[in-house]
């Protein structure tokens, strides 16, 4: 039966099916082993067959060549549209181009295309996956597939290994400032960018520069980073601590696989163990395979630089004062702090914003007396809790009608929907053409969508007025009330108080005013 099935050349498809295919879809991926010249040579032979039987076609081709839908966003946006019922087949090289992936993204695609009576066809034949002939062969050529991808990753990982003990690279992108030489498998260094990682090394040795003041130094200087953008203190920290550097190859550090959790999505109980780091003595290591660009005595004193720098004492946590955490600031979304100042009777202050960009650029937004802001809170809590008892008074008129609206919403929604199956049902019947139909389609959608947004206001509007959630807030407002003029309430008690009636505090502070506004919870 499966030999049978792959000998039939599509053109011959049974004359039954042949009179329902107009639009296709060709899927086309790259393999691993592909090169570019057999892409094309599978897109020439899937194209001919939609010239050959005056098929539209609309081309698909994904770059990425990773084994599950989740990595593949070109199949993931032809799925979304065979869900749709766009095409009454999709053309591929051979089946498990579609996917070869675990049972569960094998289940999505088979069930994506029986839902949608959707054919598959290849060169050699086309499935129709509501017949159980076509699905048993499928289901077959899928696990071949995926037993297949198993088998390439498995000699992959192996090679990888054997590599790493031969003293060839094999850890992906090689460290600043390496490259990659494929004539030796090995790294060379890039002598243009050697003068910067020695800057680099050199700031600590002999400037005790922090990664984080060097990464600033670079920036100011306008250096780019490895990847073409600014440096960070991170990115500084790796280099300096990278064994690479010494000419040497380490691998085998971790073990694992770090998509356990993708895994777990899946119908298949994944067999994979957590990635978790390894002892140094179970680790490949190998000596001299590329140039040296630092030594091991500078190895060693950048290690002691920066441990030391992890063992600095670290400051006695403050108590919290009233209002921590709350305040932010206006100019960049940071958070300010809150110092009490003894040489002026304890009274506490907003500090200026610290925020510096990786240029060294300040973020420039004063402090001040936080007295202004608990004088405000009053205040404002004041016009806060009336409006909240006023909403309480006129909610029932209000919120009656604003569920009319929601309701008219709803049937606005509905008609739209029905709209979309009379565009359905148009195509189907070669009133529109499949750029017509999806056309028409986005535009209902679009204009579903809209509604929908329109809708959620409304229910917020609706939850908003709320009896209950509004007398919620107007009890933890008497609660803050009664608690705060408790006498000998400790700081931490004073601000937890406040942060159950406040969400948030914005502070900006220009040369002529202050502005704050208080967010109630």
């Amino acid at each position: 039966m499966v030999q049978q099935k792959e000998n039939w050349w599509c053109n011959v498809v049974e004359q039954k099916e042949q009179q329902y295919i107009k639009y296709v879809a060709v899927y086309l991926r790259k393999s691993r082993g592909d090169e570019e010249k057999d892409l094309e040579k599978h897109k020439k032979v899937l194209v001919d067959l939609c010239v050959d039987n005056n098929w539209k076609y609309v081309l698909y081709e994904e770059i990425e060549s990773g084994d599950s839908i989740a990595g593949r966003p070109v199949m993931k946006k032809l799925l979304k549209d065979v869900e749709n019922d766009v095409y009454d087949a999709v053309l591929v090289i051979d089946i498990d181009r579609l996917g070869r992936g675990d049972k569960g993204d094998q289940n999505i695609i088979e069930k994506t295309f029986k839902n949608s009576e959707t054919l598959i066809i290849t060169d050699k034949g086309n499935y129709n996956l509501n017949n159980e002939d076509d699905e048993f062969i499928v289901d077959m050529r899928g696990f071949i597939a995926r037993q297949e991808y198993k088998q390439i990753v498995k000699r992959l990982a192996r090679g990888k290994k054997v590599g790493a003990r031969l003293g060839n690279w094999t850890n992906g992108r090689p460290p600043f400032p390496y490259e990659y030489n494929a004539s030796i498998k090995g790294l060379v260094v890039n002598e243009d960018k050697l003068p910067i990682y020695r800057f680099i090394i050199e700031s600590v040795i002999l400037s005790n520069l922090t990664p984080n003041d060097i990464a600033y130094e670079l920036n100011k200087k306008k250096i780019p980073s490895p990847k073409g953008g600014i440096w960070h203190g991170v990115s500084i920290y790796r280099l300096l601590v990278d064994e690479t550097h010494l000419g040497k190859i380490i691998s085998n550090k971790t073990k694992g696989d770090g998509h356990v959790k993708k895994n777990e999505q899946s119908e298949e109980k994944p067999k994979l163990e957590k990635v978790i780091n390894l002892p140094r003595s179970e680790w490949t290591i190998v000596d001299n395979c590329h140039k040296a660009v630092k030594t091991q005595e500078e190895h060693e004193k950048i290690l002691l630089f920066l441990s030391r720098d992890k063992k600095t004492p670290k400051k006695s946590v403050a108590k919290k004062l009233a209002l921590t955490g709350l305040i932010r600031c206006g100019k960049c979304g940071h958070g300010l702090g809150i110092q009490e100042r003894e040489e002026r009777n304890n009274n506490k202050i907003i500090k200026t914003c610290w925020y510096k960009d990786q240029y060294g650029n300040k973020c420039g937004n004063k402090g001040g007396s936080l007295d202004i802001v608990l004088h405000l809170i009053d205040s404002e809590l004041d016009k806060y809790q009336a409006e909240l008892e006023g909403k309480l008074n006129t909610s029932d008129d209000n919120s009656e009608e604003i569920k009319k609206l929601i309701d008219k919403q709803d049937k606005n929604i509905s008609i739209k929907q029905k709209s979309i199956k009379k565009i359905q049902e148009a195509y189907e019947l070669d009133v529109y053409s499949i750029e017509e139909y999806k056309e028409r389609k986005a535009e209902v959608t679009k204009e579903i969508e809209q509604l929908e947004d329109e809708k959620k206001i409304l229910e917020l509007r609706l939850k908003y007025m709320d009896d209950s959630i509004n007398q919620q807030r107007l009890l933890k407002i008497n609660q803050f009330r009664k608690l705060i003029n408790k006498k000998h309430l400790s700081s931490e008690k004073i601000n937890d108080a406040y942060k159950s009636i406040i969400e948030s505090i914005i502070w900006t502070r220009t040369e002529d005013n202050i502005d704050i506004k208080i967010n109630f919870r």
